[in-house]
């Protein structure tokens, strides 16, 4: 399964998750924002290092005041991936879920901003432009 789409498991019908690499932040943000307009919520799950990616994607898409948060869960996930020092055991990774609800003004912050819907090749200038912005700074 491909990080950054829905999936088919049973449960949240608008689930992104979000992963540390691959994809900019950006990307996460604008498909964030498309869930929140076709079903009113979006959940953001990350786990281990993705976890500081989707809480930024959270704060951009409340400050901004596009959504609000509904629920946060964290916990912990178990895999057999071995220990640090190369040893066989189990390797505990952080996971968290960010639940967020459309807000009231986010109709007229989609009208009066840019349009949600975007052709991927203006979405990826978008995040060059982000990106070249970031690295001169």
């Amino acid at each position: 399964m491909d990080r950054g789409q829905t999936t088919d498991q049973p449960g949240h019908p608008a689930r992104v998750q979000v992963s540390s690499s691959g994809k900019p932040l950006h990307y996460f943000v604008e498909l964030s924002k498309r869930f929140l307009q076709e079903h009113g919520e979006v959940q953001l799950s990350a786990i281990g290092l993705a976890i500081p990616q989707a809480v930024n994607v959270s704060q951009i898409l409340t400050t901004s005041g596009f959504a609000t948060e509904l629920r946060i869960r964290t916990g912990l996930l178990v895999s057999d991936e071995g220990s640090l020092d190369g040893t066989s055991g189990t390797l505990p990774k952080g996971k968290i879920e960010i639940v967020l609800r459309k807000s009231d003004d986010f109709e007229s912050l989609v009208a009066g901003g840019m349009p949600a819907q975007r052709t991927q090749r203006e979405s990826r200038q978008g995040a060059l432009q982000v990106e070249e912005a970031v690295t001169s700074a």
